[in-house]
């Protein structure tokens, strides 16, 4: 299948803070450094970090499903009656504020022809005001690939692309194999 690129301005401007991103010392990222460190190769690094991806870090499909949603405002809510975690919301890098990296990014979906993903992500933001979360690259990837047609099977393949360049450098900085 094609990905159709509606709004490529907005998908690069994805790829560039994921790029950004994957020198944050993220799980996926420190997972590369830990494999090199342990002089695996990079490939087993790469495959290492991957397995990462999904559930609390990066749940690029939860999110999708969640801003899929016919009411996603709605299923937010009742997961937040329930105590559970609103995939795509929170960060451990910046508390309590936006994380500015997605600052262009949020603009550039509050500009789109689309107004209604920048809505979702204002009211789910709102939900969460209490607790002072708010969204994260999941959120981001997740909206950018809805707007893109971009199905959410291979939806995680952005974040990966975007990242590998950035793991090759990681990689590179901890791998220094012992003599024999």
């Amino acid at each position: 299948m094609q990905k159709s690129m509606n709004f490529p301005d907005i998908y690069n401007e994805l790829v560039s803070v994921h790029e950004l991103i994957a020198q944050r010392p993220n799980f996926s990222s420190m997972m590369i450094a830990n494999m090199a460190m342990v002089e695996k190769d990079f490939l087993s690094s790469v495959a290492s970090s991957i397995l990462t991806l999904g559930g609390v870090h990066a749940p690029i499909i939860q999110t999708m499903d969640l801003y899929d949603d016919p009411n996603p405002v709605f299923r937010a809510e009742t997961l937040l009656l329930n105590n559970r975690r609103i995939p795509g919301s929170g960060s451990s890098f910046v508390q309590g504020e936006p994380d500015p990296v997605f600052h262009k990014l949020d603009e550039m979906i509050s500009d789109s022809e689309l107004p209604r993903w920048s809505i979702v992500i204002k009211d789910i933001t709102s939900l969460l005001e209490p607790k002072a979360l708010y969204p994260n690259a999941a959120t981001y990837t997740a909206v950018v690939c809805l707007m893109n047609n971009i199905p959410k099977d291979i939806a995680i393949g952005t974040v990966l692309s975007s990242r590998l360049g950035q793991w090759e450098q990681i990689y590179l900085e901890n791998y220094n194999p012992m003599l024999p």
